[in-house]
């Protein structure tokens, strides 16, 4: 999945605004925002936002000969919509036909999720997207890295958290700490490599007195044929 065009970051007051376009390797097309507070016209948002997206398909000036990509809009909210489930935080909304209740068009879809109605806790996780949304909505409360969090993307979100909520200072340390380590690392690594030159290049030197051809050397010590030349 690719990045496209946008991430727009805007900050009035206490108001947040997070949308980010992205494209599938399918060429489906979302657009993810979250809001902290319910914006006037939201459902026509949604919908301009959506409209340009299938916009931006059509090449102005050349005959328009394949089918359109999916484009969803994929709403994270702080709020509760007035006209959803009392207790559903994932709102899947598409267009339908009103006589049959069958769906219209398959390729176009608004989902939100409210995250005051998701309520599960840390054992009640079942999948990934509960995972996702318990971190965001928990996030700022989390003293400690929950259990069920302690590996793969999880875990390097908990970890790049600790960093963007570190002070100058403590960012300071923590470099310095991580560089040493790294320069630490990298000693043991090239002493290691190094070692395993000189033990090398003893088998080769050992092989050639005893005749034996260079090719075979080269195979079983892995040093270039120059290198073996030299010796």
């Amino acid at each position: 999945m690719a990045l496209q065009n946008t991430l727009e970051i805007t900050r009035f007051l206490k108001r947040f605004f997070f949308d980010i376009a992205c494209t599938t390797d399918d060429g489906e097309h979302f657009i993810i925002e979250m809001q902290q507070e319910k914006p006037k016209y939201f459902r026509d948002r949604c919908v301009f936002y959506l409209s340009r997206s299938i916009n931006e398909q059509i090449v102005n000036g050349k005959r328009w000969q394949e089918p359109l990509g999916s484009v969803y809009i994929i709403s994270l909210l702080d709020f509760k919509l007035a006209d959803s489930e009392p207790e559903s935080y994932l709102q899947d909304i598409a267009l339908m036909n009103k006589q049959t209740g069958k769906l219209f068009y398959i390729k176009l879809g608004f989902k939100s999720i409210e995250l005051p109605c998701f309520n599960k806790k840390e054992e009640e996780l079942d999948t990934d997207l509960d995972k996702w949304l318990y971190i965001i909505k928990n996030m700022g409360k989390l003293t400690q890295l929950p259990v069920s969090f302690q590996e793969g993307v999880f875990f390097r979100v908990f970890q790049q958290a600790e960093l963007n909520k570190m002070s100058k200072a403590e960012r300071e340390i923590y470099n310095s700490n991580w560089k040493a380590y790294n320069d630490y690392e990298n000693t043991i690594e090239y002493a290691a490599f190094t070692g395993a030159i000189k033990k090398s290049i003893s088998i080769a030197k050992n092989m050639i007195q005893e005749h034996i051809p260079i090719d075979i050397i080269c195979k079983t010590t892995g040093l270039p044929i120059a290198e073996l030349e030299n010796l």
